[in-house]
C-alpha cells in the first residue's frame, strides 16, 4: 500500500511506520487471526519522507489497511491507497494464492475479497492499545475518538455528507482541471504542506493519465483584472494539466464530489490559455 502526507520532522523511521500500522490493524481488528505475528512485513519511506510503501504477508492484510485511511499520525491525516500501478489479482491466480498462506482472511477482506470498495467501508471497533513512537503529539482528540500513543485516530472517517455542488459539466471540458476545496489558507502557510498535497494530488490523478503539471498559486497572486486569473478567482485552487481531454475527464468524475480532509472537492475545467498564463504568477508546484 501507497501511504502519503506523512509527517515531517518528527524523526519517522521506516521501522516507526512499520510499528506504527501493525498496532493499528491489530486493534482495529483487521489482521489475519488465523495467522501468528504481525501482519506488515515491511516498511520503505521516499527520501524525503513524505511518502512511503507498506507491505503485508497477505492480500487480504493489505486490502483492509485501506479502512484506515485518514488515520491521524504525528497531527498528519495520512492518505492510504494501492500503488499507481496496481493491478487486480487475476481470477485463476485465486486458489493457488490461497494455498500459499499469501491470500489471506480478514473480517473486511475475506479470501481477499475486496468488500471495502463499497459505499460503506466496515466499522473499525476495539480498543486501542498505546504505541509510543517517541514523536511529539498533537492537541489531545475528542473522548470519542481513539488514540495511539495521543498520535493516532484509527476512528474510520465518516460517512460524506451531500455536498450542495452543481453536478459535475463536461460539455465544455479541455485538458485543464480546477480543483477547489482540495487546500486552505493554513496549508498555504507551510511549503511543506502544500508540497505534499501537491504530490499527493497529482498521484490520484495520474491513475486516469499523464500529467503535465500540478499548481497552485501563491496567496495575493493574480492578474490584473478581466485577464481571467485575478487572484480572487484563483485562490485556493489547484490546477492540474492532463495530456488529452479524456483523462481530464475521467478525473474529474472521480474527485467532484469526493471528500477531501472533510471538505467536498469541487472540479471545473478551464482553457489551457488561462493555465498558461497561471504558470506566469508565484505558484506552489
Amino acid at each position: 500500500m501507497h501511504v502519503g502526507n506523512l509527517p515531517l520532522g518528527v524523526g519517522l523511521t521506516a521501522d516507526m511506520l512499520k510499528q506504527f500500522f501493525n498496532a493499528a490493524i491489530v486493534s482495529a481488528n483487521l489482521h489475519d487471526l488465523a495467522k501468528e505475528g504481525e501482519p506488515v512485513l515491511d516498511c520503505l519511506l521516499s527520501g524525503e519522507g513524505k511518502f512511503g510503501f507498506v507491505e503485508f504477508r497477505t492480500i487480504a492484510e493489505a486490502i483492509s489497511c485501506t479502512a484506515l485511511n485518514n488515520i491521524e499520525l504525528g497531527g498528519k491525516q495520512l492518505r492510504i491507497e494501492r500503488p499507481r500501478d496496481y493491478q487486480p489479482m487475476p481470477e485463476a491466480m485465486h486458489e493457488e494464492l490461497k494455498k500459499l498462506g499469501i491470500l489471506g482472511n480478514t473480517s473486511v477482506a475475506p479470501d481477499g475479497k475486496d468488500l471495502l470498495s463499497g459505499d460503506a467501508p466496515a466499522a473499525i471497533t476495539g480498543p486501542t492499545p498505546m504505541l509510543a513512537l517517541g514523536m511529539s503529539a498533537p492537541a489531545p482528540a475528542p473522548p470519542s475518538t481513539p488514540t495511539v500513543g495521543g498520535l493516532v485516530s484509527i476512528a474510520p472517517a465518516a460517512p460524506a455528507a451531500p455536498t450542495g455542488l452543481p453536478p459535475l459539466d463536461t460539455s465544455a471540458a479541455t485538458v485543464v482541471l480546477a480543483l477547489q476545496n482540495m487546500v486552505t489558507a493554513e496549508d498555504q502557510s507551510k511549503e511543506d504542506e502544500m508540497s505534499d498535497i501537491l504530490e499527493d494530488t497529482k498521484s490520484e490523478c495520474e491513475k486516469h493519465g499523464a500529467v503535465v503539471a500540478c499548481l497552485a498559486p501563491k496567496p495575493g497572486a493574480g492578474g490584473p483584472e478581466g485577464s481571467g486569473i485575478e487572484a480572487g478567482a484563483i485562490a485556493l485552487r489547484v490546477y492540474v494539466r492532463f495530456v488529452t481531454k479524456e483523462s481530464a475527464i475521467a478525473c474529474a468524475g472521480e474527485l467532484h464530489g469526493k471528500q477531501f480532509d472533510g471538505r467536498a472537492v469541487r472540479a471545473d475545467f478551464i482553457s489551457e490559455a488561462v493555465f498558461e498564463a497561471l504558470q506566469t504568477l508565484p505558484c506552489f508546484v
